[in-house]
């Protein structure tokens, strides 16, 4: 995790991509959820995906949107050439880039360091540590804490 990560990604610019907190996202419009769910699948079999890397594909109608990573800290180099392939991938399918419908909602619960109890959030969200002094959704859907 570093921050020469997320900042080479944005030197490089993949096209359709936005990096937001949550790390590099793109949305594609298909037409429909079926053709959604095949870009899906296709971009899931692409060989240069990152297994364990935390990304999360989400299909609400005819759009899919890929976040690459959990976290912008969490975007290294190869991720350029893995966006450049889903982005690759979603033009074959004639799907079009939305960068415009990217957007994250962010929940900070906020304490001294040694005053926070991350265990106790953990808890109560159901989340998964992600780094020793923080929690991530595990379904990619909340905010990290």
């Amino acid at each position: 995790m570093s921050e020469e990560g997320w900042k080479q990604f944005l030197t490089a610019d993949p096209p359709d991509w936005v990096v937001l907190h949550g790390g590099a996202t793109a949305v594609f419009t298909t037409g429909s959820a079926a053709a959604s769910i095949r870009l899906a699948g296709d971009i899931a079999a692409l060989p240069c995906w990152l297994e364990g890397s935390g990304t999360v594909l989400t299909v609400v109608d005819d759009m899919l949107t890929v976040r690459l990573t959990r976290d912008m800290w969490q975007l290294e180099s190869e991720h350029v050439d893995m966006a450049r392939a889903v982005s690759a991938v979603a033009a074959e399918h004639g799907a079009i880039p939305v960068p415009s419908a990217v957007q994250e909602v962010q929940l900070a619960i906020a304490a001294k360091p040694d005053q926070i109890d991350v265990a106790f959030w953990r808890a109560v969200l159901g989340y998964s540590a992600i780094a020793e002094d923080n929690a991530v959704d595990p379904l990619g859907h909340g905010s990290t804490v």
